[in-house]
């Protein structure tokens, strides 16, 4: 469902995109504006040009069932926001990752395999730095992504069970200095082509002149897979996860590429089908997320501050964390952890059968297949702990508004609105 409804605010209207086509309705009168058949299939993300007045529509399969896989074409559709007609369309190469792709003056940057730069007018790909360097990686890519897309359609896809792989709990996104050039961490080989080698490194690029102004390579060797970057006060961190499951952060002067200081190899979990916990710079530290503990270095010197085991915590080891309003939430195999963005601990609970979560920065509400607990988002004290009974259904809205509570002995629904 993800992949054919989207909202586009700044036309307050919707995109359904369905047997008819992609359609677009206006939110609030449920009018409908426009009917285009010529756009089929998921769509990943729309993003919205506000100089051209143009959705960009970026398509993903419907499903990750391998004959959706092996059938959609991954493009790029640029459409009048006000008539729906289909001005351009192009394909893109890579695996989408929402939030990723931004409009930049004139070009449309897809960082989904390295980076391809695309003409918002024409829709042509930029004959300039950025594609001579990436030319071979795209290549071989489509080459191993068509094997790939047979195999599953042969032998069956074990994502197509799972879940959604486009719901990532920390969002990628690109980096600019403080002279508007895009900072980017990835692999190339000693020639500068993207995409191609095993070590990692840094790269500055105008993206206006289509120009490659900095590059540092081999920070990074190919045990290194990268998961995480942030820039924060001038300097680009780099989380990357090695052997022996370690993980490690390093830090890099935005402008210069040059490693300002790298953190000492922590252990994580050795599941890589867990997803990975994150860092964040928040007041001058880092705030880094392990599954045996967290971190607490100084955001400048790398100096470790602080380390706090997550078995002290009362939650055991970490399964997997998320941010929210007002910190980190961390969900362990024993309980539910409550850290402030100074990593300081604010409250842990004790589940067995977690079924939902929802944090605000007022309160974060921790629902269980027999209890109801809400939290202080700030403070972490606990407001009201209930026990649930056996014919009764608690439902949580998403915004952390309202609790909806349906007794099958009676069939009777109430609902509570907070706040």
């Amino acid at each position: 469902m993800d992949r054919l409804i989207n909202y586009l605010p700044e036309r307050q209207a919707i995109t359904i995109n369905g047997k008819n086509g992609l359609q677009l309705v206006d939110v609030k009168t449920g009018k409908l504006h426009w009917t285009q058949k010529a756009v089929s299939g998921g769509i990943g993300e729309l993003l919205y040009d506000t100089k051209t007045k143009r959705m960009l529509a970026i398509q993903v399969p419907n499903s990750e069932g391998a004959i959706d896989q092996l059938a959609s074409k991954q493009e790029v559709l640029a459409l009048d926001a006000g008539t729906g007609k289909l001005l351009w369309r192009v394909e893109y190469s890579g695996t989408f990752q929402p939030g990723f792709a931004s409009v930049i003056g004139n070009t449309l940057v897809l960082p989904y395999l390295e980076l391809t730069f695309i003409d918002v007018e024409t829709g042509e790909e930029i004959q300039g730095d950025i594609k001579t360097r990436t030319q071979a990686a795209k290549t071989t890519t489509k080459v191993i992504g068509n094997i790939m897309a047979i195999d599953r359609a042969v032998h069956g896809s074990e994502e197509a069970q799972g879940p959604n792989k486009y719901n990532r709990l920390i969002p990628r996104k690109l980096h600019f200095n403080s002279d508007g050039k895009l900072c980017y961490f990835t692999t190339f080989n000693e020639e500068g082509q993207l995409g191609t080698g095993m070590k990692k490194g840094y790269l500055v690029i105008d993206i206006h002149k289509d120009k490659v102004e900095k590059e540092e390579y081999g920070i990074l060797g190919n045990q290194w897979t990268v998961v995480q970057d942030e820039m924060v006060d001038g300097l680009f961190y780099v989380k990357a996860s090695g052997n022996l499951n370690r993980t490690m952060i390093t830090a890099l002067d935005a402008k210069t590429g040059d490693v300002v200081f790298e953190t000492k190899k922590a252990s994580n979990s050795a599941d890589i089908t867990k997803l990975f916990n994150p860092f964040m710079v928040s007041n001058g530290r880092i705030v880094d997320i392990v599954s045996q503990g967290i971190f607490i270095h100084d955001a400048k010197t790398g100096e470790e501050l602080s380390y706090t085991r997550t078995k002290d915590l009362g939650i055991g080891r970490v399964k997997y964390s998320e941010f929210y309003a007002n910190g980190i939430l961390l969900f362990g195999t024993k309980g539910l952890a409550i850290i402030d963005f100074e990593g300081k601990h604010l409250a842990s609970v004790a589940t067995k059968s977690l079924l939902d979560v929802i944090a605000t920065k007022e309160e974060v509400w921790v629902l269980e297949n027999k209890t109801f607990t809400r939290i202080h988002s700030k403070n972490g004290d606990v407001l009201e702990t209930n026990i649930l009974p056996k014919n009764e259904h608690v439902f949580l809205s998403p915004s952390g508004n309202t609790i909806a509570n349906f007794s099958t002995s009676n069939n009777k629904l109430s609902i509570k609105q907070q706040g």
